[in-house]
């Protein structure tokens, strides 16, 4: 996303491309730290300045900000997203009128402690993680438009997800069976927890000697996932189990029993784009082992069918809020 600020005639303005997890700032709420920062700004105006700021989360814990403008790149850590947005914010108002931003935070009061790298590691402060070479200090971290942060906030929030998407199976069912699925869950940091109902066509059991079963299916699953995220994409593996239940029709022939219900343990491989703020896109290849195994039977002994393992291609869209 690209943003437009400071376009006053007494400062540069600012093109800003952002790009952040679901549980960062928003560019909006960057937007609003910046305008903060360069409110009634003295200056001569120039030439706009193009910056792009991306925040990825770390594997093991934290955050990384990269942030390139006039031909360079800072790299700065921190423990939350929303200590590396005010970092950017404030390093983006110095980059638009430094004298308007110097002067704000050497007012600034301390802002609590956080944890950061090594001092051991160039171009760091061991207090706020922040590039050494950027200007930004301890001081500088906090603004009177910046409230100092809230320990409390650097924990990731809670997400809620819906879901709908469709589903190929084969192995369960004679024939490979189309599905629609439906899902709900939620999301916190790397930690992913859905369960979907999906209901299938009807499926059909051929007998020896003509005639057979017609099946009404559907399942209850629930899955746990660990995120993996890089930029705008996420890999999500995930183990969880599947209940399914059938109902039988007769055609010609009745069942040893009219319903059915078998019990897999489930592994997929999910892989997620974010496309909007709040939307993503996914495809999920997953397989299923039987853990109860029902069978069909007719009356007179004959056996239609033994639900097996079965492979699965799952698809669909997902609201994260």
């Amino acid at each position: 996303m690209v943003l437009l600020v400071g376009a006053s005639p007494s400062v540069p303005s600012l093109q800003l491309k952002w790009s952040a997890p679901s549980e960062c700032p928003t560019l909006e709420q960057v937007q609003n730290d910046v305008s903060g920062l360069l409110s009634n700004p003295p200056g001569t105006g120039g030439e706009p300045v193009a910056a792009d700021a991306t925040i990825q989360a770390k594997r093991d814990a934290g955050y990384v900000l990269r942030l390139t403008a006039n031909g360079q790149t800072r790299v700065i850590e921190g423990a939350s997203c929303q200590q590396l947005a005010q970092a950017a914010a404030l390093l983006l108002a110095l980059l638009v009128d430094p004298a308007r931003a110097s002067a704000l935070s050497d007012g600034a009061s301390d802002p609590p402690r956080e944890p950061g790298p090594s001092p051991e590691k160039p171009g760091y402060t061991a207090e706020k993680g922040v590039d050494a070479g950027s200007g930004v200090g301890p001081r500088a971290a906090a603004t009177p438009n910046q409230k100092p942060l809230d320990r409390r906030a650097s924990s990731a929030p809670v997400l809620t997800l819906i879901e709908l998407g469709a589903r190929i199976e084969w192995g369960s069912w004679p024939k490979a069976e189309p599905a629609l699925l439906a899902g709900a869950g939620f999301e916190r940091g790397r930690f992913r927890l859905i369960g979907h109902a999906s209901l299938g066509k009807s499926v059909h059991l051929d007998s020896r000697t003509g005639g057979g079963l017609d099946l009404f299916v559907g399942s209850l699953d629930l899955v746990p996932a660990y995120r993996l995220v890089f930029e705008q994409w996420a890999f999500e593996p995930g183990l969880g189990a599947e209940l399914g239940f059938s109902r039988a029709s007769s055609q010609g022939f009745d069942p040893s029993t009219r319903s059915a219900y078998s019990v897999s343990a489930l592994g997929t491989a999910r892989l997620s784009r974010q496309i909007g703020r709040v939307l993503r896109g996914w495809v999920e290849p997953g397989v299923g082992v039987p853990l109860v195994r029902p069978r069909w039977v007719l009356l007179d002994g004959e056996l239609l069918h033994r639900f097996g393992p079965f492979i699965r291609f799952q698809m669909g869209l997902e609201v994260a809020f």
